[in-house]
């Protein structure tokens, strides 16, 4: 299985907070960049948090526009082989290319921190991350769960979103609480046997149990699947924690 697959966390964390439900060419993509890493011996997420500590003290003096969390797996299947994520994100495009010039000139001494308690070396990729349901503010961290979905015959990736809007406003109308994205690969993805993440953020267990009541036991798969009919099918999500460890601007 494509090694992306077993990494996409999501995250919805990984998009700048926007109003509405967005589609292509309206408010635009967002880059986010993804890794799924392996711990290096005797190294844990300690060791991590204190690297991502040191990092940011980095970034405060060479790029005040980088997002970065740390992602933990919590429910997935065991062949989803990878221990831990890290996510970037920038709020455009000129953005990301600056930072990814300023860090290949001046980074290489934080970049062996990393290596030496994370090995990140077999996959890094790309994603265009568009909001399909906003958060109330910047998103922070929280549990976030990502679905691999494929198109039908004679379909878009506006039309998904359109329909994932409808699931999404359905759910809010029960009382649900949860933001939704689209992540759609951009480079590095390989061979991938879907077209795009359906990404879903929420902010406790609390909200994620209240969303599992209504889904299953409210009638909310019965409105979810009208909405998707013909539009796309998504496979079994996988749960993350996710850490917030650079908020764009801190510096």
């Amino acid at each position: 299985m494509n090694k992306l697959r077993r990494l996409m966390v999501a995250v919805a964390l990984l998009t700048v907070a926007c109003a509405g439900h967005a589609q292509p060419g309206r408010e635009g993509a967002v880059p986010v960049e993804l890794f799924a890493c392996q711990w290096q011996d005797g190294k844990g997420m300690e060791d991590l948090l204190k690297v991502s500590a040191r990092f940011n003290k980095w970034a405060d003096e060479h790029d005040s526009a980088y997002n970065a969390w740390i992602l933990s797996p919590l429910f997935r299947s065991t062949e989803e082989g990878f221990d831990v994520g890290w996510i970037g994100s920038w709020e455009s495009g000129p953005g990301m290319g600056d930072s990814l010039d300023t860090w290949i000139r001046d980074g290489s001494d934080m970049a062996a921190e990393f290596d030496a308690v994370v090995d990140c070396s077999d996959a890094h990729a790309l994603m265009a991350s568009y909001v399909v349901s906003a958060p109330e503010g910047p998103p922070g961290g929280g549990l976030v769960w990502f679905s691999s979905c494929t198109l039908q015959e004679d379909t878009s990736i506006e039309q998904a979103m359109a329909a994932h809007g409808k699931t999404s406003a359905m759910m809010r109308d029960m009382g649900g609480k949860a933001s939704s994205w689209v992540f759609v690969p951009a480079l590095g993805a390989g061979d991938i046997e879907f077209d795009y993440y359906h990404v879903v953020l929420h902010d406790s267990f609390a909200d994620l149990g209240g969303n599992f009541d209504r889904y299953f036991n409210g009638g909310g798969y019965r409105k979810a699947g009208d909405a998707m009919k013909g539009v796309a099918a998504c496979d079994s999500p996988r749960l993350y924690h996710a850490r917030r460890v650079r908020v764009a601007g801190d510096g």
